[in-house]
């Protein structure tokens, strides 16, 4: 069990995380976390609703839902409540629930470097 118990502390380029291995991947196997990681990456500083506004167009690309309000509200829901509560928490970003505000805090490069093949080129996790 021993080389598989490390934290993510032990990982190159995830110093500055406290979050366990566990915790990581628990996070990243997320669709919604990676794809608004991603695109926080671009824009550190976003809305809530400018953010379900894109994983909505982006599932619906993937013909995982219509882009429907229904979708939209649901996904937006689920960011308010969870995801991005969850990512707060992780001291990856700081979201601030009474502005909706979502400021990217500290994400390492090496948490983008394991999923950058998702960006818009058609592949998948």
């Amino acid at each position: 069990m021993g080389e598989w118990s490390r934290d993510a502390t032990e990982l190159e380029g995830i110093e500055e995380t406290d979050l366990s291995t566990d915790d990581l991947f628990r996070l990243l196997a997320d669709r919604r976390v990676r794809t608004a990681l991603l695109f926080l990456r671009d824009r550190p500083d976003t809305t809530l609703e400018q953010l379900a506004s894109i994983i909505a167009a982006a599932e619906a690309d993937e013909g995982e839902t219509n882009e429907t309000g229904d979708s939209y509200d649901r996904i937006r829901h689920e960011l308010y409540h969870s995801t991005l509560p969850a990512l707060d928490e992780a001291g990856l970003i700081a979201f601030d629930p009474q502005s909706k505000r979502i400021r990217v805090v500290d994400v390492p490069s090496t948490i983008y470097s394991l999923f950058d093949g998702e960006a818009g080129d058609g592949s998948s996790s």
